[in-house]
């Protein structure tokens, strides 16, 4: 898994689910950015503060705790994609 402070919480999601499903990161449909906001999850984990948050994309429950990422697969979760 991700982990690294240098790579965005943005980032280790979309890897986290792509590991959790077994495909290239690069597959997964739709974007994150049509699930949510990367540059403002972003942001909220880079907050000096303890966070913990578990939300659904791509058929996965994610969760950031502390900024450790994640994914467990839940195909009864549906996403309906922002906008």
């Amino acid at each position: 898994m991700l982990d690294s402070d240098d790579i965005a919480v943005s980032t280790r999601v979309v890897a986290a689910v792509a590991a959790t499903k077994d495909v290239d990161p690069l597959s997964l449909t739709p974007p994150l950015a049509d699930e949510l906001d990367p540059d403002a999850l972003d942001r909220l984990v880079e907050a000096d503060a303890p966070l913990r948050i578990t939300f659904a994309a791509w058929g996965c429950r994610v969760t950031i705790d502390d900024g450790t990422v994640s994914a467990v697969e839940c195909p009864s979760l549906v996403t309906v994609p922002a906008g």
